[in-house]
């Protein structure tokens, strides 16, 4: 995932060079079985002034209201999401 994701912010780099771009997106659907941040990912973003959002792919659609019920108990967002 961490090899996907890091050629997709150089093909989001590259794309902003081809078109004379301000700004460069990047975003990840992520599948792997845990929900968790690609940090490695988020600074080669950072480094390279490419947006990231990531947004996890839950397993069900009860899956998803679970997690989004105790991230808003936690007072936290799910990956991806806009406050």
């Amino acid at each position: 995932m961490v090899k996907h994701a890091s050629d997709g912010v150089q093909q989001a780099v590259q794309y902003r060079k081809d078109i004379k771009g301000k700004l460069a997106y990047l975003c990840c659907f992520d599948a792997r079985d845990k929900d968790e941040d690609q940090p490695e990912i988020m600074t080669l973003a950072a480094a390279n002034d490419v947006i990231l959002r990531r947004y996890y792919m839950f397993s069900s659609p009860s899956a998803h209201r679970a997690a989004e019920a105790a991230a808003k108990a936690a007072g936290k967002l799910l990956s991806g999401a806009v406050a």
